[in-house]
Formats: structure tokens, sequence, C-alpha cells
């Protein structure tokens, strides 16, 4: 598999606990560095409101050269319906709790087709 593509992981409801929350990419290496190679992809999520000011496509950019058949990536998308379509179609799988209900069938629609997570809750 090519490092650069995303995973091509079944369609899920929800990745497995835990989630890490990461800002900088430092954040992501140092939780690789800790990993066992073996071990299940790592769920990284982006803290609240960051894909918001920085725009869906910085996740996608912080992975690149990573190991994503290491990592499940997860954009919040907070209330950003368009920014979490984005995310999507970039290849992020995302969260969106604050994400209106009548976008949600579509979204779930839209991650089902490209095998990714799409979550409306944060992890208590």
């Amino acid at each position: 598999m090519n490092s650069s593509s995303p995973p091509s992981n079944a369609p899920f409801s929800a990745p497995p606990l835990p989630w890490h929350r990461v800002r900088v990419r430092a954040d992501i290496e140092a939780l690789l560095a800790q990993a066992s190679p073996d071990a299940p992809p790592l769920v990284i999520v982006t803290a609240p409101g960051l894909v918001s000011a920085a725009g869906p496509d910085w996740l996608p950019a912080l992975l690149e050269g990573l190991p994503r058949e290491r990592l499940i990536p997860l954009a919040d998308c907070g209330e950003d319906a368009g920014f979490a379509l984005a995310s999507l179609t970039l290849g992020m799988g995302i969260l969106a709790p604050e994400v209106g209900e009548a976008v949600r069938p579509r979204l779930l629609s839209i991650g089902a087709a490209l095998g990714l997570p799409v979550l409306f809750e944060r992890p208590g």
C-alpha cells in the first residue's frame, strides 16, 4: 500500500477508543513512535475548531508522508457541514457533533461509500 493513500478499511460506524487529540505533526509522530508497528491503527482527531480555523485540507497536509495504514484520522468539523463534506472527499473521517440533523444522513451515505467513519458524538 502506498503510504500516502488512505487505509482501505471496510465501513464502520465508530473507531475504537482511545482517540488521540492532535494539533501538530509532532503529536502524530510521537504517537507512532510509541506504538508497536503491529498495533491496530491509532485513532487521531483534531481539536474542536481547528478544522474550521485551518481549513479541511490542513489534516491531509499534516499526514503527508506518514504511514496512513497505521492511522485512522478524524477531522472534527463541529457544525460546518461544508468542511465535513470537503474532509470526506479528501479521505478523512469526520466528527461533526453540531452539524444539523437534516445533513447527517447525506454525510453518513458519503462516508459509507468512501469507507470512512462519520461520527456525531465526541468521546466522553
